[in-house]
């Protein structure tokens, strides 16, 4: 399935009540990210064909917005993600379940938590 994605850069004093509007208009993820002169970037990412009836507030405008091809984003994850010692006891495993369990040492427990 495609994504919308928008992009708007919003007043920090907005923030809150955009995204706030942008949830209840079933946004999927917002990304935000500090701009220069007291102004935020707001990147609202849409089930296709959703988002259009988004209500900003005055002065607030999407300036971009295009479809992003669907994806696994997390492909390039699970192929670099490794085993990671975590504290004295713990390995966390990051991988898919059907990969070979890591060898651990004796006195740590083995944590799988697949993406």
């Amino acid at each position: 399935m495609p994504y919308v994605r928008r992009v708007a850069d919003v007043p920090v004093a907005l923030v809150d009540e955009v995204v706030a509007a942008l949830a209840q208009a079933g946004t999927l993820g917002i990304e935000e990210s500090r701009q220069v002169d007291g102004v935020q970037r707001l990147v609202a990412y849409f089930a296709a064909g959703g988002g259009g009836d988004v209500e900003l507030p005055a002065g607030v405008r999407w300036f971009e917005e295009g479809v992003v091809p669907a994806a696994d984003w997390l492909a390039s994850y699970r192929e670099s993600a490794q085993p990671l010692e975590v504290g004295e006891r713990f390995v966390i495993d990051p991988r898919e379940p059907d990969e070979p369990a890591p060898a651990v040492a004796a006195g740590r427990m083995l944590l799988r938590v697949p993406a």
